[in-house]
């Protein structure tokens, strides 16, 4: 199918789809599963209400995704098919991932909630992949999780959800606080100005997490929690892989000038960690063309299954509270 016209406009509107299932929600939409009526495409979409949007002050960073979302050119990055504007709403639409997310399958696909250091070395290279090709192009991902990893029908990763992706020249910081707790630096959480270092600090609580199935940094209030974060306080179980834990003691590391991907060759030295290096047959180069083969095969959900579910009613239908003020409806021009 064709998603855009010649002059890049999208080819769909919402009166062109229906809505099966709801996939996802987050602060700025939900994401929907959604058929191409006169076509049968399947594909998901994330609906968005202005009016919350200009409540939330995430007008820029919404923006910002559906700009980045059609410039990346990589498979570790979702990528966006069209995008367009209604009265009411904005509409981002994407390929369908029958796979769902990598939380659900650590969640739900395995037996001890966890991933064994096989699949957990597959999923970690392929992130980390996606995090090199926004830091070679200047730009903090700020959001890393589980959630926003999505797996594809051929059981490769992509990382989902740029809202928060932003653009630093070298040396600048930025000083938003953004993300998941469990998942912030502590230069984040001390708004003491940060860059790609708090995207290698949560590849580090990334790495923990797929391993053991919990967060590293847990506590009983979130004053206990944020204490653990500020120190690094670090604890592993008796079982825990060995060469993985020694990486997750290098990426979570409050001093900067020693934090793994932040010294002079980067990911390079990431790269080459025993976790990756000592596992005979990895190879870096046949991952970045998608050669290698998944470990795991996560349960799909098919289009054809979702699209006989009966359509949904009232997605994306204005009301009376999403009225949106002449000054407030400019803010979305050119979406």
């Amino acid at each position: 199918m064709r998603w855009l016209s010649p002059s890049g406009k999208a080819t769909i509107r919402r009166r062109d789809l229906t809505f099966h299932k709801e996939l996802g929600v987050g602060m700025s939409g939900c994401v929907y599963f959604a058929r191409v009526i006169r076509t049968g495409a399947a594909c998901c979409v994330k609906v968005m209400q202005k009016k919350k949007l200009v409540r939330l002050d995430q007008v820029d960073n919404i923006k910002r995704e559906k700009l980045l979302m059609t410039s990346f050119d990589t498979p570790f990055v979702m990528q966006s098919l069209c995008a367009f504007q209604e009265q009411a709403h904005l509409f981002l639409v994407m390929e369908y991932m029958p796979g769902g997310d990598l939380f659900q399958l650590l969640v739900n696909g395995t037996e001890k909630g966890l991933f064994e250091p096989g699949p957990s070395r597959f999923y970690a290279a392929e992130v980390l992949l996606a995090l090199e090709y926004l830091h070679d192009r200047l730009y903090v991902y700020r959001d890393l999780k589980p959630e926003n990893v999505l797996i594809a029908g051929d059981g490769h990763v992509k990382l989902a959800d740029l809202g928060f992706c932003k653009k630093l020249q070298p040396g600048e910081r930025t000083y938003t606080t953004c993300g998941t707790s469990d998942y912030m630096a502590p230069e984040v959480m001390l708004s003491q100005g940060y860059g790609k270092s708090a995207d290698y600090w949560a590849f580090g609580v990334f790495v923990y997490e797929v391993l053991s199935g919990a967060a590293p940094f847990t506590g009983k209030t979130d004053s206990a929690r944020h204490k653990r974060i500020l120190t690094a306080d670090l604890k592993f179980k008796a079982n825990f892989h060995l060469h993985a834990k020694d990486l997750v003691c290098k990426l979570c590391v409050v001093d900067l000038s020693r934090r793994f991907g932040m010294m002079a060759r980067g990911a390079s030295e990431i790269k080459e960690h025993p976790f990756f290096s000592c596992e005979p047959g990895f190879d870096w180069g046949a991952l970045e063309r998608r050669e290698a083969r998944p470990p795991l095969k996560p349960k799909m959900r098919r289009a054809e299954d979702m699209m006989a579910r009966e359509p949904m009613s009232g997605v994306a239908r204005p009301g009376e509270d999403d009225k949106l003020s002449r000054e407030e409806d400019e803010l979305f021009g050119g979406y």
